[in-house]
Order: C-alpha cells, then structure tokens, then sequence
C-alpha cells in the first residue's frame, strides 16, 4: 500500500525510491524491521509506517544500537561507526567453559606439528568419533563462532573455516584449533569492523576523490589444505569500507600456485557481480567503472589478458569466464606485493606481526578500535 517492493523476488529488503533522489530501503528479520534512508527518503519511511500501522501495531525504537547479539556505536561527529559483539563472545567463552583459560594473541597455531592436520590425527573408527563428539560440543562451538566470524569478527574467519572443515572426523588436534580461538577471542574481547565517513571533496559528491566505488583482494594458499586442496582468499571493500570477506577450499585440486590464484580470481569474479548487479539494483550509486582487484602473482594477471596456453589450457571454463569479465571491464586487476595483500589474511594462518598489520588495515586501527572508549 505505501508503494514498497522487494528488490528480487522472496528477498527480504523492500525499497522505494523517487526522481528527486530520495530512497528508502526496509530489511526485515522476524518481526523487526530495519531502516536506511536518505534525508528525501524520510517521507517514505512515514507512508510505510501509515501503512503498517494499520495492520499490526508498530513501535519506533529510534536508531539501531543492539540487534542480532550485535552492538552498533556511533560517533556522527566524528563519523566513526563500530559494530561488535564482545557480549556475544563473553557469552559463548562462559558456555564452553573456557572462562579461566590462557589467552592467544593470533586465533590459529601458524607453525609447528599443531599448525596443519594429517591424516593420523582422525579418529581410527566411529566408535573413536563417537567418543569425540562426547567429549566436546564440537558441532555447537564452531556454529557460535561462525556467527561471530561471519558478522564482526573477520580476524576468526579462516580459523573458524579451518576447522569446520574437519568436524565431520573430530580430533583431538581439532579441539586444540577451537579452543585456540576462544583463547584469542578471551584477548580481544572487544574489537570489531570499525568504518570511518569518507571525506567528500564536495558536498554532492557521493564517492570520496580516488577511491572507487567497489575494490577488492584475492589471494591463494597452494595445495594446503586437505587432500592437497588449496584455499581461496578474498576481501572487499564498498567507498572503503569493509562489506565482505571469505576463505573456502577449491572445489579440485590444483597443480601450480598459478593456477591457485586464477582458481581465487575465479572466486573473486562471481563475488564481483553479485555486488555490482546488487548495487545496480539498488538505484543510487553509477557502477560504469571496473573493480580494481589487487593480486600477488604475475603470472596470473598476465593469464588474464591472455588467450589459451600450454599452461593454462587445461583451466577450468570458469576461469575463461572471469577473463570474459575483465575484457568487459567489470574488474581490472593491479599487482600488489604478496606482503602487502590483505586477502593473504584469508588463506593461511600468519606469524604475529603480520597478522595484526592485516587485522588493523581490515578491522580498523588500534585508535578506532578504541575510539568510543575515549569518547567516554
């Protein structure tokens, strides 16, 4: 009645928009419904809550700070924005029982017999795994963690992937892996993604000067996971602010770390239009220029823009897609030192030091991570 539709059909988010420039789009989770407009916009949110009102009863809460076990801390002075969820982890620490335990300062062990899982690790038969899943709620702790990974706590993302993928052989090693991170959460109870305002050059400008719209990363371990199966980093960022992150295995074994890193370029590239058709749909932003896509091997850029090789004939037709969508110009790939790469964060477990140089460029400084504390 208030003129809302759903952007595709069955989703869950409903827009509205006007010539003028205004917008307003409504998520809705169960019986809660969450707001994003622009100052034009106003006037819808207000047909659409006519309109509710004269079905169900409808209550304004006012501005979001608390949903989904997530805070949200606002500064609009000084446009800083936090969302995270110490709550939630102190939560899920006190469950499993791991109040009194050591603290980490990285969420994975990154060398030494604890750093990979062999294959005399796995329970010997189903009586041993039956005795495992016993011992430790091992499905149950990797599904709390996984909405901490998915939500707030990108720094968890690959640890939490690593051992998902053996929760279906259970260990003791495995147990190790979880409880390694909730020793590292215990030391970091109170980080979270931390977006800052852009800097407009004018007020009309919608996108800052020299960043682009969308921009990302991706990255490659080579044949380090289980049956020599590699993982797949990549990272992206919408007028620079993190929106997405993700780390999975291959679906094949791969024979070259080239052939990796075309295989997480793949990946990148499927991600890559989902974004750009979803910002499309949206209505409010011009997506007419490429993703810039920082990559670490030259070998795989230079494939990109190639035809077949000897090298790479063998490639899977996915990746003769992706070069499809360079040669459209929906992503064009930079090189970047593999030491400067942050999707590196996704594909394998990193020493301290640079673990924390990637966490702070992805998740935001040590200064914004304490920003509303000093507001205080």
């Amino acid at each position: 009645k208030a003129g809302f539709s759903p952007l595709k059909k069955d989703e869950a988010v409903f827009a509205k928009r006007s010539a003028e420039g205004g917008w307003c789009f409504i998520g809705t989770h169960v019986d809660d419904l969450f707001v994003a407009r622009n100052k034009l916009g106003i006037k819808f949110r207000e047909e659409a809550w006519d309109s509710l009102g004269t079905k169900v009863t409808v209550k304004n809460l006012g501005q979001v700070h608390w949903a989904l076990k997530t805070q949200i801390d606002r500064d609009p002075v000084g446009g800083v924005l936090k969302i995270s969820q110490s709550n939630y982890a102190k939560e899920i620490i006190q469950r499993f029982g791991f109040a009194d335990i050591k603290t980490a300062t990285t969420p994975s062990y990154d060398q030494g017999p604890l750093s990979e899982m062999l294959e005399e690790d796995f329970p010997a038969d189903e009586k041993a795994i039956a005795a495992m899943y016993d011992a430790h709620p091992i499905f149950e702790a990797v599904g709390c963690l996984w909405w901490l990974a998915s939500i707030s706590r990108p720094d968890i993302y690959l640890g939490v992937s690593r051992a998902a993928k053996y929760v279906s052989k259970p260990s003791k090693k495995l147990w190790l892996w979880i409880t390694r991170i909730f020793r590292y959460l215990k030391f970091t109870l109170d980080l979270g993604v931390v977006y800052v305002r852009p800097t407009l050059a004018e007020a009309k400008q919608i996108v800052p000067v020299g960043e682009p719209l969308l921009r990302g990363s991706a990255d490659a371990s080579f044949a380090d996971g289980d049956k020599k199966k590699s993982t797949l980093g990549q990272v992206y960022w919408f007028m620079g602010a993190l929106v997405d992150w993700s780390s999975k295995s291959s679906t094949r074994i791969l024979d070259s770390s080239t052939d990796a890193e075309c295989c997480s370029l793949v990946a990148f590239g499927k991600e890559n239009s989902w974004l750009r058709d979803l910002l499309k749909e949206l209505g409010i932003f011009k997506v007419d220029s490429p993703t810039p896509v920082q990559e670490d091997n030259t070998a795989a850029i230079a494939l990109s823009g190639q035809g077949p090789t000897r090298r790479s004939r063998h490639y899977d037709i996915a990746f003769y897609r992706f070069k499809d969508q360079v040669e459209m110009k929906e992503m064009i790939l930079e090189y970047v030192n593999t030491h400067e790469n942050p999707a590196d964060f996704f594909t394998k477990p990193l020493g301290l030091a640079k673990f924390i140089y990637f966490r702070d460029m992805i998740m935001g400084s040590f200064a914004l991570q304490n920003h509303f504390k000093n507001l205080q």
